[in-house]
């Protein structure tokens, strides 16, 4: 595990605690996990019901950080800041907290699934670490998502992700790759196998009631906590992805076929 030293926690968490839209702090991110190395920043998420003052975050990061840039949003809300002395890279990213209990009830309890990734916010709060929850309502959440995994959820990601594996008559991912082969398109080659693999993973943990940690050491993970994998799994994924385009295929197909063997098995 990789943490800030606790003294900074302990700073970082009573700047933003006393900020009263502030409803959660949790620390998260590979840095918490196994996985986690030098070059892992440190996630923290803020929820909130209403947008931060940038004026008062400015101000938190000009007392922590060495430089920061406020309110990015190339993917979620978020700040970035680099800490003086050790360089490390550290995330603020904002949450809306009606937006995250709703997505963790869609999928945990609704049973709804996406086209790879459907369990990663579900592993993003289960593996959080609250730092400040004052209304006991991030707790609350948490508390939701170690329930037993649900079995329609199962059923759920089999259904969304096979068709679009290798199930459908036409525009499988499968096919989608086959055909970028054929081209020699390398770029659509590249971008076809990410999609297929998000899939194909999420199937995967579903399979093995396992949670998706979102997109690093998505092999190692999975060596260590399935208990059923394809045959020859590490090295038909690894192939795939490094093989010559011309080969490709053969190891897509043993990809699909192992994975077909094992859906079957699992009824």
């Amino acid at each position: 595990m990789n943490i800030p030293n606790p003294d900074l926690l302990e700073a970082i968490t009573s700047a933003f605690a006393d900020i009263d839209e502030v409803k959660a702090l949790v620390l998260s991110g590979s840095s918490l996990t196994r996985y986690g190395d030098e070059r892992s920043d440190y996630d923290f998420y803020v929820y909130a019901d209403t947008e931060i003052d940038r004026r008062r975050r400015t101000e938190i990061a000009e007392r922590f950080a060495a430089s920061y840039t406020i309110d990015n949003h190339f993917y979620e809300t978020d700040d970035e800041w680099l800490l003086p002395e050790s360089g490390k890279q550290v995330e603020f990213i904002y949450r809306n907290r009606n937006w995250i209990e709703g997505a963790i009830r869609r999928v945990w309890v609704d049973g709804e699934a996406t086209l790879g990734y459907t369990t990663c916010l579900v592993f993003n709060v289960q593996n959080s670490r609250i730092l400040h929850d004052p209304e006991s309502w991030f707790s609350m959440v948490q508390d939701l998502t170690c329930q037993p995994y649900p079995p329609q959820l199962v059923q759920n990601i089999i259904a969304k992700n096979i068709p679009m594996l290798y199930g459908r008559l036409n525009g499988s991912f499968r096919e989608q790759i086959l055909n970028a082969v054929t081209r020699d398109d390398l770029v659509a080659v590249n971008h076809r196998i990410s999609v297929f693999l998000a899939s194909y993973f999420d199937v995967l943990f579903a399979l093995n009631n396992v949670l998706c940690p979102g997109e690093k050491h998505l092999v190692q993970y999975a060596l260590d906590t399935c208990r059923t994998l394809p045959a020859s799994f590490k090295h038909e994924v690894e192939s795939l992805i490094t093989a010559p385009v011309q080969h490709k295929p053969v190891h897509l197909d043993h990809l699909v076929e192992e994975l077909r063997r094992l859906v079957a098995k699992n009824g």
